[in-house]
C-alpha cells in the first residue's frame, strides 16, 4: 500500500502496531483533541502484519470515531520490527517530490496515552531550539510516577554496572550509568526512548532512517548516537508527558507479570549496537564486563537472599547470543570473563582486622598466619589498657583498666580487683550489711560489651532493688570454660549467696576450641584453655596457655602440633595451601564453601544435632555448680539469648541447651522467651547494637526479666546464711 499524506503536514506521528489493536485505538483517542487543536498533524499507524485483524479493527475505529481527516492505517506485508514499521511511514513522507515534507516526525508507541499538551510541548521546544535534532517526552506510569526515558550511551563501564548492581560500583561509575537520576527540567541527554521521540526532518536527511537491522530495542540509542556524530543534540523535555504501559506491546518488560525469558532479538540488537558503533573487540569487552558483573550479582543475590527478578536463563542466553552466536564466541567471552573475574577478585582482596587476606568481610583460605603477623598482633595486644594476656585464662580484664569511647569518655573501667566497676569502688570479702551479693561470670554479654558501665544489666539490676550488690566478672570473648576458671581464681574470694554463670549460645562453639583464630578466622590469634572429658571427669588442657614460641609455631605449622587434635574448629585442610588457590577466584570460592560448611556446623551445634557443643557446655556447668556449692554458694546458670537465634526461643520447647542443662539438674534462668517476645513486639533493633550485643535498653529489659526470675533465690538468700 502506498502512503499518501494530505498537505500541508507539519507533524507526522508514526505508530507501529503488532497485535495491540485496543491499545493503539486508546492511543489514537488520547491524541484526538490536541491533533485537532494543533492542525497540520497527521497520524499513521503501520500494522506489522499482525494477522489478527488489527488493521481492520483500527481502520474501523478511525472511521466510526471520525478520525479519518488526521489518522490512517498502513498495512505491511511482514513483521519487520520497530525500525521497519516506522521507516515504512517515514520514507514516503520524506521522499514525496510533489508534496511538502513534514517538519517533524514523532515516533510514538502503541502502548502509550498522550497527556493533554504532550505534542504541543514537544513542537514548542523544537521550534525554540533549532539546534536540537531529537527530543523525548517525560514517560510516566498510569499513576504519574516517572519512568526512566532518557539515558547515557551504553559502554563497557555501563555494562559492568548494569550486570553487577552494587551500590559502591554504581557510585564509582556514576558518569557511566546508563540511567542517571531523573531531573524534572529540560536538559540535554545522550538518547531518549522511542516510546515518544520527536525528530527534526533534517536529521533524517543527514543520517538516514532508523536502522532496520534492529528488530526491537537499541534502535533509538543507535539513531541518537548517529545524530550526535552528525552534530545534532538530543534533549529531554518533561513538559511533554506520555503515559507508557510498559511492555504491553512487546510483553518483555511488563511489570504486572513475572519476568519472561529474553527473546533472541534482544541479544542480537544489543550485539549489533556495540559491533556497529564500537567494533568487535569493544563489543567483546562489553560482553565480558556484563557477564562478569551479572555472574557476581547472581552469587551475591543467593548469599544475601535477595529476590530473583532476572529473566529466566539470562546468563546462558547472553553467552549463546552475544557478540557472535557461535561456540567460539561463547568460549572467548567465558575466558575473558574469567580473566576479569580474577582481576576483580585480586583488586577486591583486602586485609582484615587481623591482617589476614579477606574478600569483603569473608576470610580467605588457607588459615595459616605468618609468624610476623602473629608477632605484630601480640605487640598490639601488649599495649592494651583493658584486655590483657593471662597465662591461666588466655586473657582477662586488667586491674585498673580503662577503655574510652569515641567521645573520649570512659566506656569500660575496672577496679583494682579486676572487676568491671569504677576505679574507686572496691569490694570487700563479705557483702555490705543488708545486701544480697550476686557474683556474675561469663563472656561479653555478661561483661556488657559496647555499653558504658552504667548501662550494663548488672547496674540495671541493682537499680531495680536496693538490697542487691552485683559484681561483674565478665570478660569479652570468653568461653564457659574460661568463665569457670575465672570464678575459681578471681570470683571465689568474694563471699556471695548467689553465683551466676552467664552462657550465650556461641559459648557452645567456643568451648570446643583452643585457638580463637580457628573458631573465628576474622579475629585474633589468642590461645585459650579448654576442658575435655576423660573418664567422666573434666580435665583442663592448655593452661597455662602456650608460650610465645610454641604458640607461634602451632599457628604457622599446625600439622606438627598434636594439641590441635583437641580443637574442634581446626581443620588441617583449611590450613594447607593448595595449588589451585593461586587463582584468586578459586581461592575465594573455596573459602566461601568452607564458611558455608562452618555456618551449617554452628547451626547443628545450636540445635543439638551435633552434640559436642551441648555435651561439653553441660559438663562445664555441672562442674561450676559443684565448685560453687562446695564454696557455700548457690549456683545459677543464666541463658542469654543470641539475636540470630531468637526464633528458637518462641516455640513450645525450650532452647536445646536449656533443656539439656535442666535434664542434668541445673537451675537455669532462661531469658530467651522473654527477650524473644520483647523483640517480636517492639523490634529487635532497640534491644541490640549493630555488633549483636545488648544495647542499654536491651540490658534494661534483660535486667527486668532476670529480677523476676531471681526473686525466689533472693528471698531464700535473705533468710539463709551465706558462707
Amino acid at each position: 500500500m502506498t502512503l499518501t499524506l494530505p498537505q500541508p503536514t507539519r507533524l507526522l506521528v508514526a505508530i507501529v502496531n503488532y497485535r495491540t489493536a485496543d491499545l493503539t485505538i486508546d492511543c489514537l483517542r488520547s491524541l484526538e483533541a490536541e491533533v485537532r487543536t494543533l492542525g497540520g498533524t497527521k497520524v499513521v499507524v503501520a500494522d506489522n502484519a499482525s494477522g489478527d485483524g488489527s488493521a481492520r479493527r483500527i481502520r474501523q475505529a478511525i472511521e466510526t470515531q471520525g478520525w479519518s481527516s488526521w489518522a490512517s492505517v498502513l498495512p505491511l506485508e511482514r513483521n519487520g520490527g520497530f525500525s521497519y514499521g516506522n521507516n515504512a511511514v517515514i520514507r514516503p513522507a520524506l521522499e514525496a517530490p510533489d508534496r511538502p515534507r513534514p517538519d517533524y516526525i514523532l515516533l510514538l508507541n502503541s502502548d502509550t496515552v498522550a497527556c493533554p499538551g504532550a505534542l504541543g510541548a514537544l513542537l514548542e521546544f523544537m521550534e525554540a531550539h533549532p539546534e536540537v535534532g531529537i527530543a523525548g517526552s517525560r514517560i510516566e506510569e498510569p499513576d504519574g510516577a516517572p519512568q526512566h526515558s532518557r539515558y547515557r550511551f551504553h559502554s563497557v563501564w555501563s555494562e559492568l554496572d548494569s550486570g553487577l548492581r552494587l551500590g559502591l560500583v554504581t557510585r564509582l561509575l556514576r558518569k557511566h550509568v546508563v540511567a542517571p537520576p531523573l531531573v524534572d527540567a529540560a536538559h540535554p541527554t545522550d538518547w531518549v526512548v522511542g516510546a515518544s521521540m520527536i525528530v527534526r526532518r533534517e536529521v533524517f536527511e543527514d543520517i538516514g532512517l532508523l536502522d532496520p537491522g534492529y528488530f526491537l530495542y537499541f534502535e533509538e540509542a543507535d539513531f541518537c548516537l548517529n545524530a550526535r556524530r552528525a552534530g545534532w543534540s538530543c534533549w529531554y523535555v518533561p513538559t511533554s508527558r506520555i503515559v507508557h504501559l510498559v511492555g504491553r506491546s512487546s510483553g518483555i518488560t511488563n511489570l504486572l507479570h513475572p519476568p519472561v525469558r529474553r527473546p533472541r532479538y534482544w541479544f542480537e540488537s544489543r550485539r549489533r549496537y556495540f559491533v556497529k558503533n564500537h567494533g568487535r573487540f569493544y563489543a567483546l569487552c562489553a560482553d565480558a564486563a556484563w557477564a562478569l558483573g551479572f555472574a557476581l550479582w547472581r552469587v551475591r543475590r543467593v548469599l544475601q537472599r535477595k529476590p530473583d527478578t532476572d529473566p529466566p536463563h539470562m546468563l546462558w542466553d547472553f553467552l549463546r547470543f552475544s557478540f557472535l552466536p557461535r561456540w567460539k564466541a561463547v568460549a572467548t567471552v567465558c575466558v575473558l570473563t574469567l580473566v576479569l573475574l580474577e582481576l576483580t577478585a585480586r583488586v577486591a582482596t583486602t586485609r582484615g582486622h587481623n591482617g589476614m587476606p579477606h574478600f569483603g568481610r569473608f576470610p580467605l583460605l588457607p588459615y595459616r598466619p605468618p609468624a610476623w603477623l602473629i608477632e605484630a598482633s601480640r605487640a598490639q595486644n601488649a599495649d592494651s589498657t583493658y584486655i590483657v594476656a593471662d597465662p591461666e585464662l588466655g586473657w582477662t580484664v586488667k586491674p585498673d583498666g580503662r577503655v574510652d569511647g569515641d567521645d573520649g569518655e570512659p566506656l569500660y573501667r575496672s577496679n583494682h580487683q579486676g572487676v568491671r566497676a569504677p576505679p574507686d569502688l572496691q569490694y570487700g570479702v563479705d557483702p555490705p550489711p543488708g545486701k544480697v551479693r550476686v557474683v556474675t561470670v561469663g563472656d561479653s554479654f555478661t561483661h556488657g560489651d559496647e555499653v558504658r558501665d552504667a548501662d550494663t544489666w548488672q547496674r540495671a539490676l541493682e537499680g531495680l532493688r536496693d538490697d542487691l550488690e552485683v559484681l561483674n566478672l565478665g570478660v569479652p570473648g570468653f568461653g564457659t570454660d574460661q568463665a569457670l576458671l575465672r570464678w575459681r581464681r578471681d570470683g571465689s574470694r568474694f563471699r556471695a549467696p548467689l553465683v551466676v554463670l552467664g552462657i550465650w549460645p556461641e559459648n557452645m562453639c567456643r568451648n570446643l576450641g583452643l585457638m580463637r583464630y580457628y573458631l573465628v578466622p576474622t579475629e585474633g590469634f589468642a590461645s585459650k584453655p579448654r576442658m575435655i572429658q576423660e573418664d567422666g571427669e573434666l580435665r583442663v588442657i592448655n593452661s597455662p596457655v602456650l608460650e610465645r614460641d610454641e604458640w607461634i609455631a602451632t599457628l604457622t605449622r599446625p600439622e606438627d602440633h598434636p594439641i590441635l587434635a583437641h580443637d574442634f574448629w581446626y581443620r588441617e585442610q583449611e590450613t594447607q595451601p593448595r595449588f589451585y588457590q593461586h587463582a584468586r577466584i578459586l581461592r575465594i570460592a573455596d573459602s566461601l564453601l568452607s564458611l558455608v560448611e562452618r555456618k551449617r556446623t554452628r547451626a547443628r551445634i545450636y540445635s543439638g544435632a551435633e552434640p559436642a557443643g551441648i555435651d561439653i557446655t553441660v559438663a562445664i556447668a555441672e562442674q561450676f555448680a559443684r565448685d560453687v556449692r562446695a564454696a557455700g554458694s548457690t549456683p545459677l546458670v543464666l541463658l542469654i539469648p543470641m539475636r540470630d537465634l531468637l526464633g528458637m526461643h518462641r516455640g513450645p520447647e525450650p532452647f536445646p541447651l536449656v533443656r539439656a542443662l535442666r535434664e542434668h539438674g541445673l537451675d537455669v534462668l532462661d531469658l530467651g522467651p522473654a527477650i524473644a517476645n520483647e523483640a517480636l513486639e517492639h523490634g529487635d533493633e532497640r534491644l541490640f547494637t549493630g555488633q549483636g550485643h545488648f544495647s542499654p535498653e536491651g540490658n534494661r529489659v534483660l535486667a527486668r526479666s532476670l529480677e523476676i526470675e531471681l526473686r525466689p533465690w533472693l528471698e531464700a538468700a535473705r533468710h539463709g546464711p551465706s558462707r
